[in-house]
């Protein structure tokens, strides 16, 4: 990115100075700051981290924007697979059964996570508490995720649609003979 370029858009830790090349482009190792100042018992400075970790997530999703469809799978597929682990230890410890009593197998708890997190109203199934538990958990992570889905959706038509009200999308119009009336509007 030059530091010149009108849609610098970096975002960095609060505080955080930035260093430049030569040629006005910011450097991979931009940061003056470093982990290097640790604490007198020798643990590294978990803000600095922390600050690190959301500059480096905001770098990579300034690049690619494809980038949080990914992350959002990823957070779903996560969703999934811990209540379904977790569903699985509850039952080898007696917590969970099918209907006919026997113990349910790992992928039979896998779908039932991802019930849970699919449909809401599926915690609702579930007769022991801790079960209740971990299905209202999961059911709650999918409505963050659905929620994030849609944002993210949203954002992205919104951009779109920015781009094609200032004409910088357009695509040459192919077709011919035809009369074009523009700004009559009713609204």
């Amino acid at each position: 990115l030059k530091r010149d370029a009108p849609d610098f858009r970096l975002a960095h830790p609060e505080g955080e100075k930035v260093r430049y090349g030569d040629d006005g482009v910011l450097r991979e190792d931009s940061f003056v700051n470093s982990p290097a100042s640790s604490t007198s018992t020798g643990s590294l400075d978990v803000s600095w981290l922390v600050n690190r970790l959301f500059y480096r997530l905001d770098v990579l999703m300034e690049r690619y924007p494809g980038t949080s469809i990914v992350l959002l799978a990823m957070l779903t597929a996560s969703w999934v697979v811990f209540g379904g682990l977790l569903w699985w230890l509850m039952s080898l410890n007696g917590l969970k059964r099918t209907a006919l009593g026997k113990q349910p197998t790992l992928g039979n708890c896998l779908w039932a996570s991802w019930s849970c997190v699919a449909a809401s109203s599926t915690h609702t199934k579930e007769s022991h508490l801790y079960g209740r538990m971990l299905a209202l958990v999961l059911s709650l992570g999918g409505l963050l995720s659905y929620s994030i889905l849609t944002a993210t959706i949203s954002t992205g038509l919104r951009a779109r649609f920015e781009t094609l009200h200032s004409g910088r999308g357009m695509r040459p119009v192919l077709e011919t003979g035809h009369i074009v009336v523009a700004g009559n509007n009713a609204h």
